[in-house]
């Protein structure tokens, strides 16, 4: 079973929340529709202005291909308004009037999704007339020079992630090294 975070907790109760109250239905130029579950504040991201998103999307046997909570880290997607509003049935024209804060939730047919979004074959095991559910959260608006400190910020987060897993695997190895020369009479000297 697939741990959920509190903040995946936290939005499918938005999401339940809001079903039950007040979504708003809206639908892309091309057609897709999708349900605004949390409206942010100001105005939508500038054209070249990067997208900080949060997601997890799921094919139609509910088998998880994204979850950015998961994995560590959000999507960062460059905002190209003219580009996404010619890729006819794209799920970026989902994207164009985002603004930080920001979330939706929407299902694509497979077939649609590959053709037109990732301009790809669909995979082998993969029902071309089933659904991917997606639920997207706006969590920042950037420009290049947010991004950047962004980046360096994630950097130095992941740097210290990574400095603590090797501290503890290390204090591991030396209790197995430890116990394997005290089990076998084994004299040694560290160096």
């Amino acid at each position: 079973m697939i741990k959920l975070t509190k903040s995946i907790v936290l939005l499918a109760f938005v999401v339940g929340f809001t079903a039950c109250n007040s979504s708003t239905e809206k639908k892309t130029p091309s057609g897709l529709s999708y349900t605004v579950i949390a409206t942010g504040e100001g105005e939508p991201a500038a054209d070249g202005q990067y997208l900080v998103m949060n997601m997890i999307y799921k094919d139609g046997n509910d088998s998880t291909w994204i979850n950015t909570e998961e994995r560590g880290y959000p999507m960062v997607i460059k905002k190209q308004d003219s580009v996404w509003l010619n890729s006819e049935g794209s799920i970026e024209q989902v994207f164009i009037d985002f603004k930080e804060g920001d979330s939706v939730q929407f299902k694509v047919q497979a077939n649609d999704l590959f053709k037109n979004t990732w301009k790809s074959p669909i995979p082998p095991g993969v029902d071309s007339t089933s659904n991917f559910e997606f639920i997207i959260g706006v969590d920042k608006v950037l420009d290049e020079a947010g991004l950047r400190a962004w980046q360096q910020e994630m950097m130095a987060k992941q740097q210290k992630i990574e400095a603590e897993k090797a501290a503890d695997q290390l204090k591991t190895d030396v209790e197995v090294i430890d116990q394997y020369l005290a089990d076998n009479n084994i004299e040694a000297q560290e160096t």
